[in-house]
């Protein structure tokens, strides 16, 4: 599967950042609504120390965040990674990420 261009950020300097971020399970299994699942989650958003997690809803097959990047050149891929690594070290789970998508930023108000 080809790689999408990376969005640019157009807002204005002093604008904040703010990503729609959705991460799915492979083949949209319903395995995520677990508590121990939760807890990793939040676990590893704790450690994500480049980014800040305004909102997190996690679904049986997918994720959504919307998070805020501290260095304004940091792309949707390095919090993506970065969660993916995480939670799959801490549960070590039979299943699989799927690719993640990168919606347009819009400011925070």
């Amino acid at each position: 599967m080809a790689k999408p261009p990376r969005i640019p950020n157009l807002l204005p300097w002093q604008r904040e950042t703010v990503y729609f971020i959705t991460i799915c399970v492979n083949h949209r299994q319903r395995v995520l609504a677990e508590p121990p699942i939760w807890q990793a989650c939040l676990d590893a958003i704790a450690r994500l120390n480049r980014w800040e997690v305004d909102a997190m809803v996690l679904m049986p097959d997918h994720i959504h965040f919307l998070a805020a990047p501290l260095d304004r050149d940091l792309g949707v891929e390095d919090f993506s990674k970065g969660f993916k690594y995480l939670v799959t070290r801490a549960l070590q789970p039979a299943w699989e990420w799927q690719g993640s998508e990168e919606h347009l930023p819009f400011p925070r108000r």
